[in-house]
């Protein structure tokens, strides 16, 4: 047979004939999906506890603590995804995710609220190249089903939306942006309270979703081959419902810049500046000032 290639091989260990024909084989399949055009090399299957396919990892800034930035999609939880890449730069993303729904605030004592067991829906797309920058595009659908305090279950149907992506600018600076809106998107969304996506009222017997939105801007800038610097700021509202009280969170900005001194390739030390405010529905608001110092050994 002219496409056939027989071999007769005794290996000297377990291990033997694998090294010796896997690569060959790998090599031969990439060498006829090429010519096929069945570019499949970049296909990804993940299954469990990981980011979220709603967020973009390429976007979150430098900075000296786990980021705290208002506005950007920011969660780590179990789930499916499936991803392919394609050699023109774009990439797609689909995922079912962790369907838990206990970001509900509820006005009453009702401690089983949470029965939701349909899996979040995320999908993004995705179009980068490597010297200038990235764009992508996710989107989310969840259903979100209650248990009401005066009986009986309750369904709403969240969405959001959320653009982001980094643009390389001079030599080696980066400019980073993220835009987020939707209904319901309470714990994906970094810079409002977990529960601040939906609301059960407790007299009227109501659930409700809430409008969520944010943005985020962030400037990385190397002074020299020692020294590098990022400044951000970040916004997220959750506009609050009619029946809410006054001291219901609202917004919040947060605000930060730092100076990173990379003392050998595995020793940076680092300063950070950190500015933070909340605001609630009555206009009342809070805020807070941080200073940090680091070091980082690896």
């Amino acid at each position: 047979m002219p496409n056939h290639v027989h071999l007769i091989a005794v290996p000297e260990t377990e291990e033997g004939l694998r090294k010796a024909i896997g690569e060959a084989h790998r090599r031969y399949t990439r060498s006829i999906n090429f010519q096929k055009g069945w570019k499949y090399e970049n296909f990804s299957l993940v299954a469990g506890h990981t980011w979220s396919t709603l967020m973009d990892l390429k976007i979150i800034p430098e900075g000296l603590t786990e980021p705290t930035v208002s506005g950007v999609i920011f969660m780590r939880q179990p789930q499916v995804r499936v991803s392919q890449a394609f050699e023109s730069g774009l990439a797609l993303h689909a995922a079912l995710e962790d369907p838990n729904s206990d970001d509900v605030f509820d006005s009453s004592s009702n401690q089983e609220k949470n029965i939701t067991n349909i899996p979040d829906l995320v999908a993004g797309v995705e179009y980068g190249k490597k010297d200038v920058g990235h764009l992508r595009l996710n989107g989310i659908l969840r259903d979100i089903e209650v248990r009401m305090p005066q009986g009986g279950k309750e369904t709403n149907h969240a969405w959001g939306l959320a653009l982001s992506g980094h643009l390389k600018l001079l030599e080696r600076d980066v400019w980073r942006f993220n835009g987020v809106y939707g209904k319901g998107l309470g714990r994906y969304l970094l810079g409002i309270q977990s529960a601040a996506g939906s609301a059960i009222d407790a007299n009227d017997n109501d659930f409700e979703l809430r409008d969520n939105w944010g943005v985020m801007t962030a400037y990385e800038h190397h002074w020299n081959d020692s020294f590098r610097s990022s400044a951000l700021a970040g916004y997220a509202r959750s506009k609050p419902l009619g029946w809410q009280p006054g001291d219901t969170f609202e917004s919040s900005i947060y605000a930060s810049a730092n100076l990173m001194w990379e003392v050998l390739p595995y020793l940076t030390f680092g300063v950070e500046y950190a500015y933070g405010q909340r605001e609630n529905k009555d206009d009342s608001d809070l805020d807070n000032h941080r200073l940090s110092l680091g070091l980082q050994f690896c």
